[in-house]
Order: structure tokens, then C-alpha cells, then sequence
């Protein structure tokens, strides 16, 4: 069993993935760009230009997503759960839920490279009418699941005596 608490960040993968994405774009943009440089009557300086300015924004919003990507986390305390989704360098989706309220976790685990790499999608459904939380490219998410149903299965809620 894990020592509470724990923070648990998104698996290194996001981050070839984002990375390749943009790398990716950035070959679309090379290859474009020197089939138009064979033409002629083209500007050749306006193409340049043109190109220039995609490949370097495709590289700034491609560092811009591996930033964001690394401050996700699920962190496990003695009270609960909280999940920390960042969406842009400005929002984050939070949820936190005691343990008490932790009804049920899943965890999936897809495709070739997630049972290679071992990454998978944890979600945790709450009985207190809030949505199913789900964290993607999680780093052993079956472990994390057991360790999450073990604490909430152990959680007794606290009920105020009457005296």
C-alpha cells in the first residue's frame, strides 16, 4: 500500500505524442514548402515568410501543450482525491471528493502501447450527484484503482454523536 499522500502525474507518452503532432505539422509545412519553391512565378520570399511563421507558431503552441500537459495530476491525501485537469495555460477542471464519497473506480487500459507502457484512463464516480472524473494517460492505473477502491472501501464516514 502506498503512503498517503501521494501526487501522481500524466505518463511520459503525452508528451511524444504532443510532440510528434507537432513535429508532424512542421514536415507537412517543410514538404509544402518546397514543392511551391519548385514553381515558378512564385514570390519565393513571400513563401518563405509564410512558412516561417507556420513552422514557428506550430512550435510555439506544440511547447505551449507539453507545458500544460505536465501540470496535470491526481493527488491522494488521508482526506480524499483531487484531480487537477489543465486545459489551458489559464483553466484547470478540479474536482475533489473525500473518500467517503468515492463509490467506484475503473481503470482502462488501451491499445498495444498501454499494455506495453503501461498507461491507462483512471475514473472515479462519486455518490454526491458529481460527474464521473476521468484522468487519461495515467502510469499504472490498475494500481492506482486498487489503491483508490482500498482507501474508499476503508473510509468510514463521520457521523456526529448526540449527547
Amino acid at each position: 500500500m502506498e503512503q498517503l499522500p501521494v501526487r501522481i502525474y500524466k505518463h511520459w507518452i503525452g508528451y511524444v505524442i504532443i510532440a510528434l503532432a507537432g513535429l508532424c505539422v512542421i514536415g507537412i509545412f517543410w514538404s509544402g514548402l518546397g514543392t511551391m519553391l519548385e514553381q515558378t512565378g512564385i514570390n519565393q520570399m513571400l513563401v518563405l515568410g509564410i512558412a516561417a511563421l507556420a513552422i514557428l507558431s506550430t512550435a510555439a503552441i506544440s511547447i505551449v501543450l507539453i507545458y500544460v500537459y505536465g501540470l496535470s495530476y491526481v493527488e491522494l491525501t488521508e482526506n480524499g482525491i483531487t484531480v487537477k485537469n489543465w486545459v489551458t495555460p489559464f483553466t484547470s477542471r478540479d474536482e475533489q471528493s473525500e473518500w467517503v464519497r468515492v463509490t467506484r473506480s475503473n481503470a482502462l487500459i488501451g491499445g498495444i502501447f498501454g499494455r506495453v507502457l503501461n498507461y491507462g484512463t483512471l475514473s472515479v464516480e462519486t455518490n454526491g450527484g458529481s460527474n464521473q472524473v476521468r484522468f487519461t494517460y495515467l502510469p499504472r492505473p490498475e494500481h492506482w484503482q486498487y489503491v483508490i477502491q482500498l482507501e474508499a472501501d476503508n473510509a468510514t464516514p463521520d457521523v456526529p454523536t448526540v449527547s
